[in-house]
């Protein structure tokens, strides 16, 4: 069986950035690839806009789904867990990832600032679940103050 390959821009330095920070991560269970090098069966407009795992013929994710889904295949599968259980999590991480794709100079100095250059594995996580943390903490002080 191949192992599952993740599409992206290979021409953009953020993209470049958090491939290199995911090879770390997966741990050779993902197979990276520029579009402009193999878009496979992909249009290579729609890979211009967002990145995809294609798992096989039948099965691909694009967008922040596809971030998580690679994610997974190294040790920590909390962010996939999260795109598929957590009321609101996927719609806000794709809303974050479009966001993202058109302020790719902008976020990658930010991403450099906050994770280092290379991207440290351990500030990632420290920031990440902070955010999570934090979405949760304002999601529940939202619930309980309409209570009120």
């Amino acid at each position: 069986m191949n192992r599952p390959t993740l599409i992206y821009d290979g021409d953009c330095e953020f993209c470049e950035y958090c491939v290199n920070y995911l090879k770390t991560v997966t741990k050779g269970e993902v197979t990276f690839s520029p579009y402009q090098n193999d878009s496979l069966y992909l249009k290579e407009s729609d890979c211009a806009k967002s990145i995809y795992l294609v798992i096989s013929e039948t099965e691909m994710y694009r967008g922040a789904a596809a971030g998580f889904k690679t994610l997974s295949y190294g040790e920590d599968n909390r962010g996939w867990w999260l795109y598929q259980n957590l009321p609101g999590f996927s719609w806000l991480t794709e809303h974050l990832y479009q966001w993202i794709t058109h302020h790719r100079h902008l976020c990658y100095k930010v991403a450099k600032i906050i994770c280092g250059n290379p991207w440290r594995v351990g500030r990632l996580t420290f920031v990440f679940w902070s955010f999570i943390a934090l979405f949760l903490l304002v999601a529940f002080f939202l619930k309980n103050s309409a209570k009120l």
